[in-house]
């Protein structure tokens, strides 16, 4: 895939989801999925507090993609104190349609 088609496959992504709408958004998705990916889920306190940005508007940001189902918290197995972040299912598998 060339830059071109990469960046016209995120347009249509962005389409398909408006509540992304910064690069706070598109940064703090880069995190969380890249972690998802990995299978060790981020933990809502080390994204606060690892990646930068205010924790406010991190906070804020978190919580517009959460309203829209772009994101889903979950209780780790190990501590149920403990909230993953995790990019929700059908959003991946928007993901998944937009690379082919």
């Amino acid at each position: 895939m060339d830059s071109l088609d990469f960046l016209s496959r995120l347009q249509g992504l962005l389409e398909l989801y408006p509540q992304i709408r910064t690069r706070e958004d598109v940064s703090l998705l880069s995190v969380i999925g890249a972690r998802q990916r990995a299978g060790d889920p981020i933990s809502l306190k080390h994204l606060l507090a690892d990646h930068p940005g205010a924790p406010a508007t991190k906070l804020r940001r978190l919580r517009v993609l959460r309203a829209a189902g772009v994101l889903v918290f979950t209780p780790a197995a190990s501590d149920r104190r403990v909230r993953l972040v995790r990019i929700a299912p059908k959003v991946l598998n928007t993901l998944k349609r937009q690379v082919g």
